[in-house]
């Protein structure tokens, strides 16, 4: 009994809420760290270069893991996230008694874990339990879970009266999240959820680590989308990094920079949550999808240079809110296309989408930090110039991205 109601149809929305959880977690405890930099300076008598590397360990696993991350799912399924779950946990409980350095530092890496293997296989995971056209939905309600677990951790930190006490409040978090993940996961038995759907059908099929490799580094549609999605993220991700520096730069208290700073956290949440069903009502066909997307870009490229310099108030609040929203609307869409590339499919999918966001990772986290931002200083203007210019990488690569299959678009509309 137990099994057949955790095979049923509605049960795919447990699974989801898994996932939700599973990605809010490592970013909550993340961002606690970044609220309390001078706290952690001061207590532990950090330099700037330790405390950075400090913030930045979940994001080399990032770019460790996400790769690998994809194989395990392909070859192992499901389970591997779970173990993800436990060292994330492990992670952050040995956070809350730590107080050195390397504790600290090891204690961050292992965040990136669990943030690794959900990000990389939420497309694959709900592609067994919702057809292709849910899938861009559930992958832009973890997104937003993941941007919520960024703003409350970074809100809620400075609240605690001590660093410890916001650290061990994330272990508590931590040991109620590997409970529900425990208790309710499941492996989805069968197919993809609906026969009538283009995405892929075929049963479950694990896929030997050369066979992934070989078929995933080959596909060229999984370049286009990395390239894609690397042009729509750069400009904004550095937005998100710089962006209280650039309005602290123009006048504005570090409180006052934070405050205007989280419209741009706004924007993505609410983007991700409604923008799938926005663009399928809107994007009658393909052809209507790829020109939005190429909007999209343009117009939040425009943004990411200008909406900081509008005056402060209503303004500058509206306009970095439109930065977000404009700049992430397509991120649901990229994040579970590479399942849906010819030729990958879903015993690939997981595989693909960690490559594609290795790629990015690397880029978004590179790029900005180590090429342009020492080149444009404290010239902030140029800084987000230069990298809102990578918008021009979806203008022209999304001629090759399958929205056709992804958003099951029947054929007789594509001619229409």
């Amino acid at each position: 009994m137990k099994n057949k109601w955790k095979q049923a149809p509605w049960y795919g929305y447990v699974i989801v809420g898994l996932l939700c959880i599973g990605i809010f977690l490592p970013n909550f405890a993340q961002y606690q760290v970044t609220s309390l930099a001078d706290r952690l300076r001061t207590e532990m008598g950090l330099s700037q270069g330790q405390y950075g590397s400090i913030a930045t360990a979940p994001l080399l696993a990032g770019i460790i893991l996400s790769f690998l991350s994809g194989l395990l799912m392909d070859r192992f399924g499901v389970k591997v996230i779970l173990i993800s779950i436990f060292i994330t946990v492990g992670g952050i409980i040995l956070r809350a008694f730590t107080s050195g350095y390397w504790f600290l530092f090891i204690s961050m890496l292992l965040l990136g874990f669990s943030a690794s293997f959900v990000n990389a296989n939420t497309p694959k995971v709900a592609g067994a339990w919702f057809p292709s056209s849910k899938v861009t939905a559930m992958m832009g309600l973890v997104l937003c879970f993941s941007n919520m677990g960024n703003a409350l951790g970074s809100g809620t930190a400075p609240q605690f009266p001590t660093t410890q006490a916001a650290f061990r409040f994330a272990a508590v978090l931590a040991i109620v999240v590997l409970v529900l993940w425990v208790l309710f996961l499941t492996e989805k038995k069968g197919g993809a959820a609906s026969a009538s759907e283009e995405a892929p059908q075929e049963e479950e099929e694990r896929a030997a680590f050369k066979d992934s490799i070989r078929t995933v580094l080959r596909n060229k549609g999984l370049w286009f989308v990395a390239l894609c999605n690397i042009g729509m993220m750069l400009g904004m991700l550095t937005n998100i990094i710089f962006m209280p520096q650039a309005l602290m730069s123009r006048g504005l208290t570090e409180g006052e920079a934070g405050w205007y700073a989280v419209a741009l956290t706004a924007g993505t949440m609410l983007t991700t949550l409604i923008s799938p069903t926005i663009v399928r009502k809107v994007g009658t066909n393909g052809t209507k999808v790829r020109w939005i997307m190429r909007a999209c870009a343009l117009v939040g490229a425009v943004l990411e240079v200008t909406a900081w310099l509008l005056p402060k108030g209503i303004a500058m609040i509206l306009g970095l809110f439109a930065t977000g929203f404009i700049t992430e609307a397509f991120l649901p869409f990229l994040q579970s296309m590479p399942g849906y590339l010819e030729g990958i499919g879903r015993k690939y999918a997981a595989t693909a989408t960690g490559t594609a966001m290795t790629l990015q990772l690397l880029c978004c986290v590179f790029i900005p930090s180590y090429i342009v931002a020492p080149i444009a200083g404290d010239n902030y203007l140029l800084l987000f110039s230069i990298l809102a210019c990578m918008a021009i990488l979806p203008i022209i690569f999304s001629a090759k991205l399958p929205f056709e299959r992804l958003m099951n678009i029947p054929k007789n509309r594509e001619k229409s």
